[in-house]
């Protein structure tokens, strides 16, 4: 009897223990995540958050931050909620771990966290699950169906938050989060984080109340990465960009990188130690997880970096490569498929140069030697270079490199064919022609002129000329052209053109390139046009489709010249719609030319946020491939900060880009006048007069130094827009010195000359300040509503007055900034505005063919009618517009904005 009622005790007791404990466990495991001390809060993906659907669930591998975004989301939701006076959010946070997969002891969990934040609501769903344990027998399905009917009758918003969910795959245990999933109350919010998918959907994946949220949206853009440096107190965008290239955005491998950064002060021990961290951190939360075979597996991979597995079978010497690539999709071992290529794989840069080292270094130059001899013959061509780059290939690759020069060059990856002729060195570059064209041709490209010249200088013309017919002349022009001179450029690339046999195609539309940006600058967009279809044409002939893109992007400045933004903007589109069937790196320089191009017209259209995410996308992918358009993106985001009245900001944009052209030894002249061009306006707008007086001094020294060497005025292929702005930002310096007349002088060339685009808005305003300041309220409100009825057609909505001096805008009239009132006032005084109305649709669309130049022919096939129409339909459209030819009628369209 005493044994007995001993016994009875010790149970009570461990029973009551084991109820401490499991209350203290819960406890424990109900506190969302703490935030780290270098956590950066992202109000979009929160906002993301905040609307999505009732079922979400954040997939990534480890480190992309689901843990810490969903605990400052939840913490933020609840005391929001708390703050209202109506309809409080209760919330349930769980923290899984292994010991929750078996459904008994998961459901337990559930109840005991919902039971600690609302009290009483779990009683009956707990008595029956401990009633079933009881008599031995799971009935799982009842003790939910009894708890989700308590949790709906509440009269109020529910969060529950299942952390880690990929701890549980037992089919038992999934049970009950499939249950909860399909049984989810209208009242409740189910939010699940897991680094893979532990189980097998089915037709959970149908559910329209799911949705994911992944890697690629939890990852730091460059802009985010930039913001958490600056909180942190680096303020340098190089180590942006660096980090960005080598991390891809990865929270945890930036956190550890700044704890480095702290706490150590040396480089070297900086270095060796964040390699140290991240090897051990991505040793502990990932690979020790894995199967032994599974890691060997991974491990042997990791200098390929992008597989599939008929390469992988091949490297390694086995056929059952997909079995393994099948499990690390599953895992998702920081492994993405990569698009438009089917089968293929990439891992994480970051996770190849932890791993890469754990191979001998005779087994990686063996890999790298098997995979460049595989992905040549797949015509893989920008991932071939990189392994005969990687492996310190030389001769291997050399014939192979000769061999392929135009393909080369037609996809675009000069960094990747510098970078293998630094590895080949001088003397095997010496030894070959084809390879020291090669070398010239990614200098050009990479706009490092000084360079070119010393390279051309040692090569045997005669030699180059009976080989390479039209070369010499290619690159000579593409030189001139670099150091503006355009009068040369535009002869020696128009007898290139003549010369460069056909199998040339990839310097054959550079050469179109160079003469469509050479009309641009010289204003003859027309002329520009002409050359770009041929562009085009010769790209599409030879199916380059990098080359092709690159054409877009010339067609896109073309049409903003021409001040037709919104075609500009379509033809943006086709380009990166095109561009995305380009393996990855192909795509790197034409796509971030068209992103920071859209991140152009964006902002002018006044969509600023989207504007700045293309800017920062482009500057990041133009900075991976080394392209002088990086520039462009600076500029933009100088330009934009300068708007925002947030100067400081605007010159450290613009040293950043300064720093980083210097380290790419890009020649002086392609970047020094137009960054000085914008820092003048900087600090005009700060009334530095005297500052900015000099930094357009310099500019004109610039732009002069060639007219001296009797090569012309020097003009700009990155920015066709240089010379305007000069002119305008003169202007806006005359005006404040008070020399109107000049000021009038400097402005209309830009007025007369210039199609349309922003300069020339920029221009009109600027001429309406010249007037308001000469007290001619007249001629002021015209030069003002001339502006303002091109901002209204093309949607620009920046405010320009950045650029602009003060002015007293009331002699501008009551509502100056009144497109009705403008619209009705031009129609008054400009009789052939009523004409223009009277043209029907098919002869406007039969004008804007004209001004694109189309013949009538070209014409009457592009809108399937006769030519005799054609001809008919631009007689009358001379006549209604009192032109005497095309060209006439094509500038009258455009003074009345038809086009």
């Amino acid at each position: 009897m005493k044994t007995s009622s001993f016994n009875s005790d010790q149970d009570a007791w461990l029973s009551t223990l084991d109820q401490k404990i499991l209350s203290s466990w819960v406890a424990l495991n109900s506190q969302p995540a703490a935030l780290p001390e270098h956590y950066l809060a992202r109000p979009a993906l929160s906002q993301r958050l905040t609307h999505a659907k009732a079922i979400t669930w954040l997939l990534a591998p480890a480190g992309y931050g689901k843990s810490v975004l969903l605990s400052d989301w939840y913490v933020q939701t609840l005391e929001h909620s708390q703050s209202l006076e109506h309809e409080q959010v209760l919330g349930i946070w769980l923290s899984l771990d292994a010991k929750d997969n078996q459904a008994e002891f998961l459901l337990r969990h559930l109840l005991e966290a919902i039971n600690n934040s609302i009290p009483g609501v779990v009683t009956d769903a707990l008595a029956h699950l401990l009633a079933s344990k009881n008599q031995q027998y799971e009935d799982s399905e009842a003790v939910l169906l009894l708890l989700l009917d308590e949790l709906k009758d509440l009269n109020c918003p529910l969060i529950l938050v299942m952390d880690n969910l990929h701890y549980i795959n037992d089919p038992k245990a999934w049970q009950v989060v499939q249950y909860i999933m399909t049984q989810l109350p209208s009242n409740m919010r189910l939010i699940l984080s897991s680094r893979y998918i532990p189980v097998a959907l089915g037709r959970l994946r149908l559910d329209p109340k799911l949705e994911f949220i992944k890697q690629n949206e939890l990852c730091f853009s460059l802009k985010d990465l930039d913001r958490w440096l600056k909180k942190r107190g680096f303020d340098d965008q190089q180590q942006a960009l660096s980090l960005m290239q080598r991390l891809q955005g990865w929270p945890a491998g930036l956190g550890l990188w700044l704890s480095r950064r702290n706490n150590t002060s040396s480089d070297v021990e900086i270095s060796g130690q964040e390699q140290e961290q991240l090897s051990d951190y991505l040793m502990g939360e990932v690979l020790n997880n894995l199967e032994e075979s599974l890691k060997t597996f991974l491990i042997n991979i990791a200098p390929l970096q992008c597989f599939n597995e008929s390469l992988c079978n091949q490297i390694l010497q086995i056929n059952d490569s997909s079995h393994y690539i099948q499990q690390l999709v599953h895992f998702n071992i920081f492994i993405n498929n990569l698009e438009h290529r089917p089968g293929w794989f990439s891992l994480h840069p970051l996770l190849v140069e932890v791993l890469s080292p754990l191979n001998s270094e005779e087994q990686c130059k063996k890999i790298h030697l098997l995979a460049f001899q595989y992905l040549k013959e797949k015509d893989f061509r920008s991932e071939a270079l990189h392994h005969a780059r990687l492996g310190e290939l030389t001769k291997d690759a050399v014939k192979w490199v000769e061999s392929e020069i135009d393909s080369i060059i037609a996809d675009l990856n000069f960094s990747a064919v510098l970078a293998w002729c630094d590895i080949a060195g001088a003397e095997i570059i010496e030894r070959s022609l084809r390879l020291q064209l090669v070398q010239i041709w990614s200098l050009l490209l990479t706009y490092q002129y000084q360079g070119v010249i010393e390279f051309v200088g040692r090569l045997n013309s005669s030699q180059v000329e009976l080989h390479f017919p039209g070369q010499l002349l290619a690159i000579k022009g593409y030189l001139a052209r670099g150091q503006g001179n355009d009068a040369q450029a535009r002869s020696l690339c128009g007898l290139a053109l003549k010369e460069l046999p056909e199998n040339r195609f990839g310097i054959r539309v550079l050469m179109c390139s160079t003469l469509t940006n050479i009309e641009l600058v010289n204003k003859d967009p027309e002329a520009a046009r002409i050359w770009n279809r041929l562009e085009l044409e010769i790209a599409r002939q030879h199916q380059a489709t990098g080359l092709e893109v690159l054409a877009l992007f010339d067609y896109a400045r073309v049409e903003q010249f021409r001040g037709h933004i919104n075609r500009s903007l379509e033809v943006i589109e086709q380009g990166l719609v095109l561009a995305r069937s380009l393996p990855s790196q192909n795509q790197l320089f034409p796509r971030a030319r068209l992103v920071i191009y859209r991140g152009f017209i964006r902002w002018l259209q006044g969509d600023k946020a989207n504007a700045l995410e293309d800017i920062y996308s482009g500057i990041d992918e133009a900075n991976q491939c080394r392209d002088v358009t990086v520039l462009l993106g600076y500029s933009l985001l100088a330009l934009i900060n300068l708007f925002d009245k947030k100067t400081d900001e605007a010159l450290d944009a613009l040293a950043q880009a300064e720093r980083l052209m210097q380290r790419w030894r890009v020649s002086e002249g392609v970047y020094q006048p137009w960054i000085a061009i914008v820092k003048a306006n900087i600090w005009m707008s700060l009334e530095k007069w005297g500052r900015a007086e000099q930094s357009l001094k310099f500019v004109a020294q610039m732009l002069m130094s060639n007219e001296q060497n009797g090569m012309g005025q020097s003009s700009s292929e990155l920015f066709p827009m240089q010379t305007d702005f000069y002119r305008l930002s003169n202007a806006r310096l005359m005006v404040q010195k008070q020399q109107y007349s000049q000021a009038q002088k400097a402005l209309e060339p830009i007025i007369e000359e210039a199609q349309g685009g922003v300069m020339r808005l920029s221009a009109y305003f600027m001429m309406s300040v010249i007037h308001v300041a000469t007290r001619k309220p007249a001629k002021a409100k015209k030069s003002w509503q001339q502006g303002m009825l091109f901002a209204s057609k093309e949607k620009i909505q920046i405010d320009i007055s950045s650029l602009l001096p003060k002015f007293n805008n009331s002699l501008l009239g009551e509502q100056p900034f009144s497109i009705d009132s403008i619209k009705a006032d031009d129609k008054a005084q400009n009789p052939l505005v009523n004409v223009a109305s009277s043209l029907s649709a098919r002869e406007k669309e039969v004008l804007a063919l004209i001004a694109d130049g189309f013949s009538n022919q070209e014409i009457a096939d592009q809108l399937f009618i006769s030519l005799h129409t054609v001809k008919t339909h631009a007689r009358k459209i001379n006549a209604k517009l009192g032109a005497k030819s095309r060209t006439q009628a094509i500038v009258k369209a455009r003074e009345l904005t038809i086009i």
